[in-house]
């Protein structure tokens, strides 16, 4: 599982932003194609949902633990019901 913070969109420092943003959109999802659970923790900013498939918008930082814990506890929880499941073979 990857919980990735973020404060707002990708930091240019000069970059094409619209290259960054491509890139980042690529990156997930290649971490994601991997099997790696990967959400998107916006702090004060909602721009991780353009990047994250799943995703969670904290309006205060001081909601952070509580909530980190409650999307790890989703994504374990999802993922130990599927390991319940018979495995298909393809």
């Amino acid at each position: 599982i990857l919980m990735v913070l973020s404060d707002g969109f990708p930091a240019t420092a000069g970059q094409d932003s619209d290259v960054l943003n491509k890139h980042l959109r690529w990156v997930v999802e290649q971490t994601r194609l991997m099997g790696i659970e990967t959400v998107g923790i916006g702090i004060q900013s909602d721009a991780v949902k353009q990047f994250y498939p799943d995703f969670l918008v904290l309006e205060s930082i001081e909601k952070l633990p509580e909530d980190a814990l409650g999307v790890l506890s989703q994504f374990l929880l999802k993922g130990l019901s599927a390991q319940k499941r018979p495995r298909q073979r393809l």
